[in-house]
């Protein structure tokens, strides 16, 4: 396996694995002084306040959040030949801080099969500053082959910073994470990055998990209705709509959706243009969402109910069913604790930073890769950073016409003129004929 398909496969491991159980920490002492109650089958407690910790300022400085969530989303999915239902839960925690910030964390547990079933344990971190979603992924262990090509799993021991990986993207929106992600900002974040004058809105299609390869999910409209009755705006409805009016089949036109490398993704791109030229009315409503009861502290307004339909990509008809989910929040932490802005970075880390996504008609520009020890390389215009991307810029693999060679060029010159000069006399003999006859 090369370098880049290696780099691939981790991106695609941290944007889609499977998410188990999400946890939140509080110290002993915390909990005792927090004072607890249960409201509609929702646990409210006191946190601590916002007291800034002793010791240095870290890197990004302080996150104040004002309250923390704790809940499940549970996805449905319905098969319509058989009436076969398939339930998968997902716990999930999202801290903001009515600036727009905000924080999610997430312990995950992911199967995976060596011949014999063996299990990876991961944490995952994510934080918008305001500018960037930093987030890093970090596992007890590694997928790795032994001499004879078996697939194993190895342990991480200290220092070791395989099965440690970490995104940087711009902001505001989660374009490098899954439906998941998308279906907790939604609910919770969206408010505060939609004009509350409007009703429409250009933004990704955040329930789609394909974002950074298909331009389906760029070419949509977010109709929505906001509540702006709240410290942290929301949303009670919102609608992903298919608008033709940004369909290109140029892929210069979507310098989000990274450039295919490979035949197999270069042909499923083609089938998703084909799709979007050919696309019906009935698919234009590609999903939307609903806020089903919310819960207000303090003139907070927080989302404990909400829920969402995702339908199946442009191009599949009716071979494919909905997906529905559900979100429910059990825990709310009022005032939680002070923590750092920035995910935590402890040794080395393997960035994947798509801020430089770039695509003209002949050159592109995708992923950029670097480390970094113990702190981000959040300056875009860092010595690193420039190197980097100096050398990922690529020349694109266009479909070109074949250059003929001087003599084959010279042999169709002449059979051309072997074609063309009898013409004329031709043309004489014909009109002499005819004026005779």
């Amino acid at each position: 396996m090369n370098t880049y398909n290696k780099k691939m496969l981790a991106v695609v491991f941290s944007a889609f694995c499977i998410w188990g159980i999400a946890q939140t920490s509080q110290s002993a002492d915390q909990k005792a002084e927090a004072e607890s109650a249960t409201n509609n089958g929702v646990t409210i407690t006191q946190g601590p306040g916002a007291s800034t910790p002793e010791g240095t300022e870290p890197q990004g400085g302080w996150f104040t959040p004002l309250y923390r969530a704790e809940g499940m989303i549970k996805g449905i999915r319905v098969n319509s030949k058989t009436a076969k239902v398939k339930e998968s839960e997902y716990p999930f925690t999202i801290s903001l801080d009515g600036k727009g910030r905000w924080q999610m964390s997430f312990v995950s547990t992911s199967i995976i099969t060596t011949g014999e079933e063996g299990k990876l344990n991961s944490t995952m971190y994510l934080s918008y500053d305001g500018t960037n979603i930093l987030s890093t992924l970090e596992s007890d262990g590694y997928v790795d082959m032994d001499e004879n090509g078996k697939v194993m799993i190895k342990r991480r021991t200290d220092g070791d910073n395989r099965g440690r990986t970490a995104t940087i993207s711009p902001g505001p929106f989660p374009s490098d994470f899954g439906i998941l992600e998308g279906f907790v900002w939604v609910a919770f974040v969206s408010g505060e990055h939609l004009p509350p004058q409007q009703s429409v809105a250009r933004i990704p299609n955040l329930l789609d998990s394909a974002r950074r390869f298909s331009p389906s999910v760029w070419s949509v409209d977010f109709h929505y209705n906001i509540l702006t009755d709240s410290l942290i705006k929301l949303i009670d409805k919102g609608y992903f709509i298919l608008n033709t009016n940004y369909i290109s089949d140029d892929l210069t036109d979507y310098n989000e959706v990274f450039e295919p490398e490979g035949e197999t993704i270069a042909n499923e791109l083609k089938n998703n243009f084909d799709s979007l030229k050919d696309v019906k009315e009935n698919e234009f409503l590609r999903s939307f969402y609903i806020l089903d009861e919310i819960m207000e502290f303090e003139e907070i307004k927080i989302p404990i109910r909400f829920s969402s339909t995702i339908y199946p990509n442009i191009g599949y008809g009716s071979t494919a069913d909905p997906y529905k989910m559900n979100g429910v929040v059990t825990n709310i932490i009022l005032n939680p604790s002070v923590v750092s802005m920035l995910p935590p970075v402890k040794g080395i880390i393997y960035v994947q930073d798509t801020r430089f996504l770039h695509r003209t008609k002949d050159v592109f520009r995708g992923m950029i890769f670097y480390s970094c020890t113990n702190e981000w390389e959040i300056a875009t215009n860092s010595a690193k950073l420039i190197r980097a991307g100096s050398t990922a810029l690529h020349p694109r693999m266009l479909p070109q016409a074949p250059v003929a060679n001087d003599s084959s060029s010279k042999r169709k010159w002449v059979l051309l003129a072997i074609l063309i000069l009898p013409i004329p006399f031709l043309c004489i003999w014909y009109y002499r004929v005819r004026k005779e006859s």
